[in-house]
């Protein structure tokens, strides 16, 4: 009996999520989160010892492009799209920072990004909205603007792991 009601309660609980959510949010949250699991594939895929690693000078370090893509994503949704007004964009200095810390963050990030976009209502995604001073969107352009940040960060991060000679994990959406 208790397996039921147990069984009942996860089904009306997952129910009110998924109703929770927006259209925008149910469609985009898969691919948003893929994007951040990808990324922290890099992360993991680069060894402790080489995250200091640039290609050339003036380039940033595989450590700040992982640092850079996702809290780029985790600081625009939460200042600029959610409004907190609470938080200034400070981006860690990932030259301070080990592997695990900078894993760690992505994890933080990505979830803290996530949970940000469940919390949006239809009405407010074509709010308008000023991404760090440069440019006029809507709160749902930015979400699309923060994949493409993430994905090309992490393609950067991804050729320093082959330039420094080592194998790059597998990509794909599909896996």
């Amino acid at each position: 009996m208790n397996r039921i009601i147990c069984s009942l309660l996860i089904f009306f609980i997952s129910v009110s999520y998924v109703k929770a959510q927006t259209d925008f949010a149910r469609e985009f949250y898969p691919l948003f989160k893929k994007g951040f699991e990808l990324t922290l594939e890099v992360a993991e895929a680069m060894p402790d010892s080489l995250y200091s690693f640039k290609p050339q000078d003036g380039a940033m370090t595989f450590g700040q492009q992982i640092i850079h893509c996702t809290y780029g994503a985790d600081g625009a949704i939460d200042i600029y799209v959610m409004g907190n007004k609470e938080r200034q964009y400070i981006e860690p200095d990932a030259s301070k920072m080990s592997k695990s810390e900078i894993v760690e963050a992505v994890k933080k990030y990505s979830k803290n990004s996530l949970e940000n976009m469940n919390k949006l209502t239809e009405e407010q995604l074509p709010d308008s909205i000023n991404i760090f001073g440069h440019f006029k969107t809507t709160k749902k352009e930015a979400f699309y603007f923060l994949r493409d940040h993430i994905t090309n960060h992490r393609g950067q991060a991804n050729l320093y792991i082959r330039i420094a000679g080592l194998l790059t994990p597998n990509w794909g959406y599909f896996k």
